[in-house]
């Protein structure tokens, strides 16, 4: 099945090919006395020809009319050309249209909107199956009724829409592109919508499954899903084929991204403390809070590894190395002496907070607050958000978190904007 979506005007009703209700000071009273005495010696000047080239599509097409009848009912309202017309449509093709009422005022642009809107929210169950096409007609009505039908149509039944029109003194129905304009240009302020909150692989696959943007694109689309993912090496493969497409923003991202597996080990580290950075913003920009607690728990464990690693050679990433750390701290005898008048117990996983208190005692006892001081200060400031992490669902428990929350327990720093916030985790970046 088709449907048509249609407004009716006063241009619809006509005989030997002319409208006889166009130009007329009262169409509203004159139609409606000629449906009251039966008088339907009339032509479907529009809606003829239009079922015509859809008939021509499918053999069965469902037709909804709009017309208005205001109150008190204007000169201008065309309810009974409208019923005048389902009589016509009965009688010749053995269709009952559907005559939908408009209370509102046709010229008026916010009130029409406000009508479909509300008309195709309740109408979609008419439209479940996927293979119904939506055509609608914007040759009769106002130009605020057919805007608003086509505007809404596109909202709710996206590319099966298709917008046509009957050029005046013409037979043949036109077939219009600014229905699939539209509904690109709708699907690209999606688009831009989910880039905006860092959703790449949503913004791809709506991208690609409507056919709105070129693959080189969408494939940087892809790319940066894969990054937001930590999946690299496909995120590489993506920029890659972008690249050979011409993409300048595919090879920008890849550019951001060789390091992570170029240079020193110790740069690469601090390339991967950058990307769970970008992150933790894009989490904040979601909304996905409890997430962002998260990366900011990564964050904090990935760049005290760093440091570690970048003073004593030790990669404690990798749990085969837990030996080698535990050996190096029993042997700096100073430093296990500071670890123990702390009651840390030297066994186990090398926690965030053993490293914590390493770092501080490479600061006070060893004079490296040059190097590290900035950094302690902000880990410091981000423990409070990993005690809150660990009351969380992520965590050991299912408290709720709110961006008021976070803010709230970062104000014990004096850390009263999310700027501010971002501006400790650039900190611990910077190591």
């Amino acid at each position: 099945m088709i449907f048509l979506f249609a407004n009716v005007g006063n241009s619809d009703l006509g005989k030997g090919g002319k409208p006889v209700f166009s130009g007329e000071r009262n169409p509203y009273e004159r139609s409606r006395k000629s449906y009251l005495r039966r008088d339907f010696e009339y032509e479907a000047l529009i809606l003829e020809p239009t079922l015509e080239y859809l008939r021509n599509i499918h053999d069965e097409v469902q037709i909804e009319l709009f017309a208005t009848e205001q109150e008190p009912p204007h000169p201008q309202d065309t309810l009974y050309m409208a019923y005048i017309l389902g009589e016509l449509l009965r009688r010749k093709y053995g269709i009952e249209p559907r005559i939908h009422k408009i209370k509102g005022n046709p010229a008026d642009y916010d009130e029409m909107d406000v009508y479909f809107s509300s008309f195709f929210s309740s109408f979609s169950e008419e439209m479940r199956e996927e293979e119904n096409l939506c055509f609608v007609s914007l040759t009769g009505g106002t130009p605020a009724e057919n805007l608003c039908l086509l505007f809404n149509a596109i909202q709710r039944y996206e590319s099966r829409v298709v917008a046509i029109y009957l050029p005046k003194g013409r037979e043949e129905v036109k077939r219009l592109e600014i229905g699939s304009r539209i509904f690109k240009s709708v699907m690209k302020s999606r688009i831009e919508a989910l880039k905006e909150k860092h959703l790449y692989c949503e913004a791809a696959e709506l991208a690609e499954s409507f056919g709105v943007l070129e693959r080189k694109e969408v494939l940087v689309l892809k790319g940066k899903g894969e990054r937001e993912l930590f999946n690299f090496e496909r995120a590489k493969r993506y920029f890659k084929d972008a690249i050979r497409l011409g993409s300048e923003e595919a090879l920008r991202e890849l550019n951001e991204l060789k390091n992570l597996w170029e240079g020193e080990e110790y740069e690469k580290k601090r390339a991967l403390l950058a990307e769970i950075y970008r992150s933790a913003v894009a989490k904040w920009h979601q909304g996905a809070f409890v997430d962002f607690l998260g990366r900011i728990f990564r964050l904090s464990e990935a760049a005290l590894q760093t440091i570690f690693e970048k003073e004593t050679g030790i990669d404690i990433s990798k749990r085969e190395n837990y030996d080698a750390f535990w050996e190096y701290v029993r042997n700096e005898n100073n430093l296990r002496k500071f670890l123990e008048e702390r009651k840390i117990i030297l066994e186990g996983d090398p926690s965030r907070h053993i490293l914590l208190v390493i770092l501080r005692y490479w600061i006070e006892k060893c004079g490296k607050w040059k190097e590290y001081g900035e950094v302690y200060n902000a880990l410091k400031c981000l423990g409070r958000l990993i005690e809150l992490r660990h009351r969380t669902i992520i965590g050991h428990g299912v408290e709720g978190v709110s961006k008021e929350k976070i803010l709230e327990e970062c104000n014990r720093y004096n850390i009263k904007e999310e700027r501010e916030v971002f501006d400790l985790l650039r900190r611990v970046v910077n190591i």
